[in-house]
């Protein structure tokens, strides 16, 4: 489909009116020497030879212009006293499209995960807590682990929770969750079938040990500081029993986990639906009888069905839908929430003929987009620019106010010098493709932005055609799709950034060179080598300036075009919803559904 007309093309006419304003100077000086391995052009050295990470200064508009994480994400209902849960009842939500698949190891799909997690539990999970402020302290909590330790990143011991079981389903039939089911887990997580093998390149199964049933023992490849955010990855690690490996049963066709919930019965285009299991470790959960999660892939129908009272939530709601929203549910709780990373342009860097190799090209394209614009017309200005890492991460994610200077003028509008820089490369008519997976878990927000940008590059004067891809069957595509680097050079992708296993996840498994994951082919031995450092440091201050000035690094060489609004979207709770508490639950539905009550 081609976008044409609308609000984007009248706003492109009166933006374009106003050139003789906009100055070129400011983007002419500070280049430095350094070269990205693999792209031609220039680009800035990386933050630590720029005096590290300091919070404060260098964006756009400074600092004080835009609103605090306090100001944005604050819960609008303060969390009740002495609110004491009721059992029973059905809950009943949506989502967006069908999971590709019921193996957690045979896709990375969100809507896999999502759909997957009631059933399923992993070693750590993150906090439950009230609201999106709390969770970005990232706190990190036990599921089936009862204890992680380690004395030197390289070498974890697992205690599991000794009364842990999986459901009481043939083959498995309710054993005790035990440390050769870990052992299993990790093993099919390296086979060559799952397309995120490569997350766990640390781990080697034949240096898992299980001196008895409850302790499992990691002995890593290399030190590896992060374990933990890879424990509770809601995107890689789902714990299975030992009978997946051994093939004892379909699991495109059976769920079993330990979770809170077993699984009922999935019927495609319809529902999954989900019943509580009477033998999970933790006794206090889960308060509701059943959940149903129906298939809705239009977000409007979506919102129709909460209003009618036929969905107990409704999610990624836009900021600037967010008012007619909440005017027909005047009674519903709302919850702000960060969108799960602003917009990406990804490039194809494999091939050496690639016209994106070129640094100078992608910044022509990056000037080319108001930000402020998008973040206004789509966010309401309830947005703050996000990087390589989501902003969910907290502390872990660089804001513009940590770029130097010399980085940030490649962000910010400028369309004078981005049809100058386009125009040395000779794009003049030739036939480009922009590319969106779609139906997205992320929903309509994304779409209007990346809409959006494609409206904003068209009058660089190529022929840019927009295209949106099938989520599961094109961009995934079973590990084989575009998401893994599967595009020609004439093909640039915009999409958001997918759940990972954390900060390090959202580096290492996009962009470094032994990735099975990177979607644009990087292959930058500086980035490698900052990476593996990284990763072994287990003093945290030194690793949060490692892991930010990484993230400069790659903001210095744009090796993707990011820095895009991230905007504030919106939960609604119909309000006999009660205890929800959204934690990670921005893409794992069990975390929620587990705690949740309904107020009769």
């Amino acid at each position: 489909m081609t976008v044409e007309g609308g609000y984007w093309d009248r706003w492109r006419a009166h933006r374009h009116s106003r050139r003789s304003l906009l100055r070129a100077a400011a983007v002419g000086a500070g280049i430095g020497t350094l070269a990205l391995a693999g792209c031609k052009g220039t680009a800035t050295a990386p933050s630590s030879q720029n005096g590290g990470s300091p919070r404060g200064g260098g964006g756009p508009s400074g600092p004080s212009a835009r609103p605090s994480d306090q100001q944005l994400l604050s819960r609008a209902h303060a969390q009740p006293a002495n609110d004491t849960p009721q059992p029973g009842g059905t809950v009943t939500w949506s989502a967006g499209a069908n999971p590709p698949s019921l193996d957690p190891h045979r896709t990375s799909s969100a809507f896999t995960n999502d759909l997957l997690s009631p059933a399923l539990s992993r070693l750590l999970q993150y906090a439950p807590v009230w609201d999106a402020v709390q969770a970005l302290d990232r706190k990190i909590v036990p599921d089936l682990a009862a204890s992680v330790e380690s004395p030197d990143g390289a070498t974890w011991t697992v205690k599991l929770q000794p009364n842990a079981k999986f459901h009481n389903i043939a083959p498995v039939s309710g054993h005790s969750v035990e440390a050769e089911d870990i052992k299993a887990t990790f093993t099919r997580s390296l086979g060559q079938q799952n397309p995120s093998r490569g997350v766990f390149d640390m781990i080697d199964p034949n240096k898992i040990e299980t001196p008895d049933a409850k302790t499992v023992v990691f002995k890593l490849n290399y030190a590896y500081a992060p374990m933990q955010s890879l424990m509770a990855s809601g995107t890689y690690c789902w714990m299975l029993p030992r009978e997946a490996l051994a093939g004892s049963y379909d699991l495109t066709k059976t769920v079993i986990g330990s979770g809170p919930f077993t699984f009922d019965k999935y019927t495609p285009d319809v529902a999954i639906s989900y019943k509580k299991n009477p033998d999970y470790y933790d006794k206090s959960l889960p308060h509701i009888d059943a959940a149903q999660i129906n298939i809705v892939p239009d977000t409007n129908a979506q919102l129709a069905q909460f209003t009618a009272g036929h969905l107990a939530r409704v999610t990624n709601i836009a900021t600037s839908d967010l008012p007619e929203a909440q005017k027909e549910n005047p009674q519903a709780d709302s919850i702000p929430l960060w969108e799960h990373g602003g917009e990406v342009l990804y490039f194809q860097l494999r091939d050496p003929a690639s016209p994106f190799q070129d640094i100078r090209l992608r910044r022509a394209l990056s000037m080319a987009v108001d930000r402020d614009a998008i973040g206004k017309a789509t966010s309401a200005d309830r947005y703050a620019l996000s990087f390589n890492v989501t902003l969910d991460e907290g502390k872990w994610a660089i804001r513009s106010e940590d770029l130097p200077a010399d980085t940030m003028q490649w962000y910010k509008f400028n369309p004078q010098m981005a049809k100058q820089l386009f125009d040395q490369f000779g794009l003049a008519g030739k036939s480009f493709k922009f590319l969106f997976p779609w139906p997205h878990p992320r929903g309509e927000p994304l779409r209007k932005s990346v809409q959006a940008i494609f409206s904003m590059l068209q009058p660089l004067g190529w022929d840019l055609s927009y295209v949106e891809i099938d989520y599961t069957r094109e961009w995934v595509g079973g590990g084989k799709g575009v998401r893994y680097g599967n595009f020609p050079n004439t093909s640039m992708i915009a999409t958001g950034i997918e759940g990972s296993s954390g900060y390090d996840g959202y580096l290492y498994n996009w962009w470094d060179s032994k990735s099975s994951s990177g979607i644009s082919g990087l292959n930058d031995p500086k980035f490698d080598s900052a990476i593996d450092k990284a990763r072994t440091l287990t003093d945290e201050a030194e690793r949060l300036k490692a892991y930010l000035d990484i993230q400069q690094y790659l903001a210095a060489n744009m090796i993707s075009v990011t820095g895009m609004p991230n905007g504030v979207v919106t939960t609604l709770l119909q309000p006999s919803v009660h205890g929800y508490s959204p934690g990670d639950a921005a893409t794992v539905s069990g975390h929620s559904l587990a705690r949740l009550w309904l107020k009769q």
